[in-house]
């Protein structure tokens, strides 16, 4: 199945091997974390009538939260330290170079991350239809307002509405809040299941080959010390 082809990938950018073709990939991931929140503006991210899933997709940029562009995992977690972080999350390109003009950067960055967390935390949670999800998500969020200063209760109400949502039908999530990126999404995964039957109608087979061999366990792993690490939300 991981057969490397002769195709020589180039670099992209200043940016690792293959951090182009992560994209989708990792947008999902993101928006799996914070169901389309926006942590520097607090509100959702939208798709425009007006763009296509590609334009989309080139719009929400991937902020590389220390500025290391090298770096290509969403977390870094250092086991002998204990110590756990974001690297990366998903900004409208408004927003992205918002961040860059900041007067107060590495305080601005502190308080992203530590959003990010908690979302992490939350949507780690299991769903359970007997509980009232819209007062434990107000309580969650007002109890960290050093985090949260300025969250409406109007966001609170339709992040709650999102994750229950994400919760009972995660397809259903997509299709109806991001319907275009979701698409792109299905286009990825369709190449990749193409490569994992070795078809020659793959588009993306060296990219599929290291992302099978070097980057899919390495984010197993760092995603699983996030799960330990951190206690469910609920």
């Amino acid at each position: 199945m991981l057969e490397r082809s002769n195709y020589k990938t180039k670099f992209f950018s200043r940016y690792f091997l293959y951090f182009k073709e992560l994209k989708i990939l990792q947008l999902k991931e993101l928006f799996d974390i914070t169901l389309g929140l926006n942590v520097k503006q607090l509100n959702f991210i939208k798709e425009k009538e007006d763009e296509n899933h590609i334009k989309f997709v080139r719009r929400i940029k991937r902020h590389h939260i220390d500025l290391d562009q090298k770096q290509y995992f969403i977390f870094y977690f250092n086991k002998k330290k204990s110590f756990f972080t974001f690297k990366l999350m998903p900004l409208p390109q408004v927003s992205h170079w918002e961040i860059h003009d900041s007067k107060d950067y590495e305080q601005d960055s502190l308080i992203m991350k530590n959003r990010l967390i908690n979302l992490f935390q939350l949507t780690s949670s299991n769903y359970n239809p007997h509980l009232d999800y819209y007062k434990l998500f107000n309580k969650n969020f007002r109890s960290k307002k050093e985090n949260w200063y300025g969250l409406r209760n109007k966001i609170i109400e339709q992040f709650t509405d999102r994750w229950i949502l994400y919760k009972e039908d995660s397809i259903e999530f997509y299709k109806q809040f991001y319907p275009k990126f979701y698409i792109t999404f299905k286009f990825m995964y369709k190449d990749m299941q193409l490569y994992i039957e070795k078809s020659l109608d793959c588009s993306f087979p060296d990219f599929w080959f290291w992302y099978f061999s070097e980057y899919l366990p390495k984010k197993n792993k760092l995603y699983n010390y996030a799960k330990s690490y951190f206690k469910k939300a609920f």
